[in-house]
Order: structure tokens, then sequence, then C-alpha cells
């Protein structure tokens, strides 16, 4: 890709750990099939929404967790239905097998550090990879840190660098996306994108819909399969023009919303935006395939 990658090998060894390689490569669907229910195929993603912008991302070798870790609302978003929220973080399936877990960023419509720590503690093979800021949040309210502390590796970054490592065909890249709002000018928000089953997906948290944002990263020429992003986008014309010129992909999946917005934001979709996709409900799923060869966009 056009990015300006970094190797992190020391960081990818402190991540996946002695063991793990071995343990993603054997392991069976990490999703257990359910009667009926047909496995997971070789190439394709199963995409699962959380809550707000969290997702859980499934393709026959890996399991993904972003933004997920949301136990109580926060202002106007909302937080994981109570029985997702113990099968989450008490590690039950599907959520109990080898999983990375990613944060966009430290704030609690995104991570809730106390529950982060519960699926760390309970779920031992689970690895979080984030940014320094979201490591240090964590490392200061978790009780339980040492026990899991070697499973968490801190991802340094600059802005406009993006930073990669690779696991077989996960691939998993990084990169500073200024926040939206003027705020919190220190924060870190990471945009990751992601390559699994085959397809690639990009999450961007809650990064500012402005062209200047994106200008560092080439992601038309990736061919994106996947986007996820903060449903205000489509209320402005330079974030709409961003989706369609510098984030285009086969399925834009809007996300983010408050509750009491979702009947107007999915009715603007339906009306304006009608390939876009909007979840409601959590645990709702979409399986996706890689394109076909030469099929266009």
């Amino acid at each position: 890709m056009s990015l300006s990658s970094a190797s992190l090998s020391a960081l990818l060894a402190a991540l996946l750990g002695p063991a793990l390689p071995l343990a993603l490569q054997d392991a069976p669907d990490p999703r257990p099939a359910q009667a009926g229910e047909p496995a997971l195929p070789k190439s394709g993603v199963d995409l699962t929404f959380m809550a707000n912008a969290g997702f859980f991302l499934q393709s026959a070798d890996h399991s993904i967790l972003i933004d997920c870790f949301l136990r109580q609302s926060t202002n106007v978003f909302a937080a994981l239905p109570t029985e997702v929220y113990k099968n989450l973080v008490n590690a039950r399936p599907p959520f109990d097998g080898p999983i990375f877990v990613f944060v966009s960023h430290n704030h609690p419509d995104h991570v809730q550090m106390r529950s982060l720590e519960k699926f760390l503690v309970n779920n031992e093979k689970a690895r979080l990879a984030a940014s320094p800021q979201v490591v240090s949040a964590l490392r200061g309210e978790a009780k339980e840190f040492p026990s899991f502390a070697e499973r968490v590796a801190s991802i340094p970054t600059r802005a406009g660098v993006a930073r990669e490592f690779v696991q077989d065909d996960l691939h998993v890249t990084v990169m500073e996306l200024k926040h939206v709002g003027a705020e919190d000018s220190e924060l870190v928000n990471f945009g990751h994108l992601i390559t699994m089953g085959g397809m690639k997906i990009l999450h961007v948290g809650d990064a500012s819909p402005t062209s200047e944002n994106f200008a560092a990263f080439d992601f038309a020429s990736e061919k994106l399969d996947v986007l996820l992003f903060p449903y205000w986008y489509l209320g402005t014309e330079e974030g709409r023009k961003i989706l369609e010129k510098q984030i285009p992909a086969r399925y834009q999946i809007a996300c983010h919303v408050p509750e009491k917005e979702w009947e107007n934001v999915n009715t603007l979709i339906h009306e304006k935006f009608p390939s876009m996709i909007l979840f409601k409900e959590s645990l709702e799923k979409r399986s996706f395939l890689p394109a076909e060869p030469g099929a266009s966009k």
C-alpha cells in the first residue's frame, strides 16, 4: 500500500507471545457453530454489531473486537445490553477463543477500562494492542493488570505515518486520524485498516471528517471492502465527499448513532444513501465475501 509503514517485529512478538501464532493457525472456527449453523467460509468476514462504534469481526482463522467494552451508556450513546455484556466480559462463546482487541481511543463511549480488564482476565487467549494513552489508562484503572500485562502491546505512532503488523493472513495497520472536535487536541484516535478473510476493513474511530485528516493515506487505492464510519459524515458536504473520494468501499456501514437519533438517521440513509448499511440491535450480523476478481467497486 502507499501508506508509509514501519515494521513492528518487536511489537508483534510482544503482542502475540510465544504460543499464540500456533494457536491461531491451528485453532478451529473461533465461533463455535450452533445447531444448524454453517461453519465460516475460508474467505470472507462475519461482522457483528455490538454497540455504538463497536464491532466483532470473524474470519475462519481470526477474531477481532474493536471498541466493544461498554457497560454503561455515555451521554447519548448506548452501551451493550446486559446479557451481551455479561457474555462478552466473562469470555463466553463466541468470545472465548483467541481474539485480538483494538481500541480507537480513550473515550468511555468506545472503551470502559474495568470492562476491558474483566475480559482480559477471563480470556487468557485474548491480546490487546492500543495506543500508549489507552494502555496507560488501563494500567491505571485495572486492579489485575499484572495478570495480563504480557498480553498488552502499546503502539507508538506519529501523525502521517502508519504502523503495521502481520500474522499469517491477518494484516493490521494503525494510523493516527485526528479526533472530531477540538476539545482535546492531545487525544490520539486510531484508524484501523484490517485485512482478514481476504477482505479489507477500515474502522476510523472518531476521525474528523476533513479531507486533510485522510490526505496522508491513500485509502482510495486500497479498494476497501468494508468501511465503518461515524454517521455524522453524512451531515456535511465534505464528509460525504470523503466517503466518495477518499475512503470509498464496497460496503459502507454507518455507526456511532445516538439511540434517540436512530430513526432519523435510518430515514436519511434509506432516502439518500440506500446502499449503505445501518445496524440497530446489538448482535445483528452480516456476512461479507471478497469481491469477484475483476469486479468493479
